[in-house]
């Protein structure tokens, strides 16, 4: 067979010569532009995405931690401070990170360098913050609060600038690859069309001039591609030009296809075996993964807690454990495709925490629909899961009811505790009367005695008669402040309000007390307010509350020291009310004590205190008293040495009072 002619090569030539220009130019375009493009996304991956997402980062650890110590502050708990170690290793590791961003930005290295001290200022200060509130010391407290949330608003400025900066960066950076994009493409159309021209101009020609020859040889390969496939047959070579030599290589490849389709033979027997060896290792992992979903099938039906998967779109129950459906008292076919309320939560019905009200449920209480309708307590927590695309609802619960039944019995014990409590109360009362009557008894004949009624007595007898006398009437205020405590207590102790001077009663109670002080060289001051003469209470008992405290105040208060009464109207029109203090400059209170002290029985551990006997009765007393007259008591102290200052409020409304329908 004859091919060619001897103007092929050229015709060849020339258009190989224009593609390969053409190719150079979309090459070297594509490249340039791929170069440029490539450049600004490493330097974007490399610095300004890293840097944004960074600080995005710190700043929310930095909320974390902040909020952490707020909370602990507000809470005044030191315990809430725990997680703060946890807390801080990622805001220092963000703050590493970013510096090594910043390059050889002064902006960005000056803002991180005033981030890191800030932060380590704001987190001290915050810590002294709860500290302040945990020694009590509230005028510290107060103004570190305000301090606290400055330097915190200033520290998310800062974080927030650096963010936007290298947001800006991050922006720009994209816009200028967007252009690179676009001018990118619109010289590779431009070159891509008028190449694609010209070779199409050319390839007509080409074509022209090719076609005869090529149709014979297609007839060859046409021949040798039929059923027989017969790779032994040849092309005939009639010339050396470029055609010819297309035959002689078309006839070479058939001499390596020959030789190939030897190789795939050969090769194919071995891939036969390397199959069956991948088979047999399908098989291994195919057996090993069924193996695993026994294992969580044993899981599944073994775990004594119930679990439900639930559709979250739909409601519908998905699939059950057997010892959910053990509790339900229901096969898996009575409760698959049915509304999860149906059996669990009913009372939510259309109300979902999860899906409708976006909520978690993690531990808390429901219901669940047993057998015959019977409700069960369970203890529930839900897991939302998504799979494929498809949202999921993994709810599993316990039954609680034995543990509600235990419930119940504490509660019962506790009435039991309180009703017993109450026996006790009453029992202290009747003997606190039945022990005052004989002591009384004591106290007058011993008075009659020691005042030589019945004769001159001798030194011992006077000194030992006045200890008897001395320790009768300490047992007969304890036996009283028992008593009264004891009514409070029963609910017997009732008010007999009357309507009295005030000013009389507060001068009173300093006469009760004068001899004390001037012993001691204390000052005793007394100062009025705005307030009424008269007023509606129980003046017995206002009397005790006043003796009370100023008992105390003596009995506290250093020789030297000084007292001072202090009565004025407090409140607004609609609630208006009495406050009385009682200020002295004693041995002080620290925190501890003032959160115990109006407790029954309860003293002061102090050195000066424990100089005096005393019931520990006295300010419970008064504290159950001035809340019988609706009022409250409270008390101040800075600290030991440091005085103190007792206080409390009496209604002045005009209004029948709860306690014991009287009217102010």
């Amino acid at each position: 067979m004859k091919l060619g002619g001897p103007t092929l090569k050229l015709r060849l030539l020339s258009a190989m010569t224009l593609m390969c220009i053409l190719l150079l130019l979309l090459g070297s375009g594509y490249i340039y532009s791929t170069a440029k493009i490539s450049d600004r996304v490493n330097q974007i991956r490399a610095s300004e995405y890293p840097l944004a997402l960074n600080c995005l980062h710190l700043e929310l650890n930095v909320e974390r931690v902040l909020a952490t110590i707020g909370n602990a502050a507000s809470a005044g708990r030191d315990d809430l401070l725990t997680p703060l170690k946890n807390m801080e290793y990622p805001v220092n590791q963000h703050i590493a990170k970013i510096r090594q961003l910043t390059g050889d930005s002064p902006f960005l290295i000056a803002k991180i360098n005033e981030i890191d001290g800030l932060y380590r200022k704001t987190y001290h200060i915050g810590l002294r913050w709860v500290r302040a509130i945990l020694d009590g010391d509230r005028e510290t407290a107060v103004a570190i609060d305000q301090q606290f949330f400055d330097l915190q608003n200033q520290l998310k400025t800062l974080i927030a600038q650096v963010r936007i900066h290298g947001l800006h960066n991050f922006t720009d950076s994209m816009n200028h690859i967007t252009e690179q994009t676009k001018t990118a493409w619109s010289t590779t159309m431009f070159i891509f069309g008028g190449g694609t021209l010209c070779m199409v101009l050319i390839s007509i020609r080409l074509y022209r001039s090719m076609a005869s020859p090529l149709a014979d040889l297609v007839k060859v390969i046409n021949d040798i591609r039929g059923e027989t496939s017969n790779l032994t047959q040849r092309v005939e070579v009639a010339s050396k030009d470029e055609t010819g030599q297309l035959a002689m290589t078309f006839n070479a490849m058939l001499d390596d296809l020959e030789q190939s389709d030897n190789k795939i033979r050969e090769q194919m027997a071995g891939l036969e075996q390397t199959v069956a060896r991948r088979t047999a290792q399908l098989q291994r992992e195919k057996e090993a993964l069924s193996e695993s979903e026994r294992h969580l099938k044993a899981i599944w039906d073994s775990t004594p807690s119930g679990i439900i998967v639930i559709d979250a779109e739909t409601h519908q129950i998905i699939d059950a454990n057997p010892f959910a459906l053990k509790l339900m008292g229901r096969t898996l076919n009575q409760v698959k495709g049915h509304i999860c309320h149906s059996f669990i939560c009913p009372a939510e019905r259309g109300r979902c925490p999860i899906t409708d009200l976006g909520k978690t449920v993690d531990g808390q209480y429901r219901k669940l629909v047993g057998t015959n309708g019977n409700p069960i307590d369970i203890l529930k927590t839900v897991v939302p899961l998504t799979k494929k695309g498809h949202k999921f609802l993994i709810e599993s619960f316990v039954d609680i009811t034995d543990l509600k039944a235990t419930e119940q019995k504490v509660r019962a014990a506790m009435l039991d505790a309180e009703e017993a409590n109450r026996a006790k109360s009453e029992f202290l009362a009747n003997m606190s009367h039945e022990l005052r009557t004989p002591l009384n008894h004591i106290i007058g004949f011993t008075e009659l005695i020691v005042d030589n009624s019945f004769g001159e007595l001798n030194p011992i007898q006077s000194e030992y008669l006045n200890d008897v006398l001395g320790s009768s009437r300490h047992l007969l205020s304890l036996i009283n402040d028992i008593l009264d405590i004891s009514k409070i207590e029963a609910g017997k102790l009732e008010l007999e309000p009357m309507h009295f001077n005030l000013r009389m009663l507060l001068d009173n109670s300093l006469t009760m007390i004068k001899e004390k002080a001037m012993k001691h060289g204390l000052k005793v001051s007394l100062q009025f307010g705005d307030i009424p003469d008269f007023i509606t209470a129980d003046q017995r008992k206002v009397k005790q509350i006043m003796y009370n405290l100023l008992s105390n105040a003596v009995k506290f208060t250093p020789d030297g020291g000084s007292i001072t009464i202090t009565a004025r109207p407090n409140g607004n029109s609609l609630n208006p009310d009495l406050t009385i203090e009682v200020a002295d400059t004693g041995i002080g209170l620290s925190q501890s004590d003032m959160n115990r002290i109006f407790s029954p029985f309860e003293q002061v551990e102090h050195s000066l205190s424990r100089k005096f006997q005393g019931t520990g009765l006295g300010l419970s007393l008064s504290k159950s008293l001035v809340e019988l007259h609706g009022g409250k008591i409270w008390v101040e102290s800075d600290g030991h040495h440091q005085g103190s200052k007792f206080t409390f409020t009496l209604p002045l409304l005009s209004e029948t009072h709860p306690h014991c329908g009287m009217t102010t």
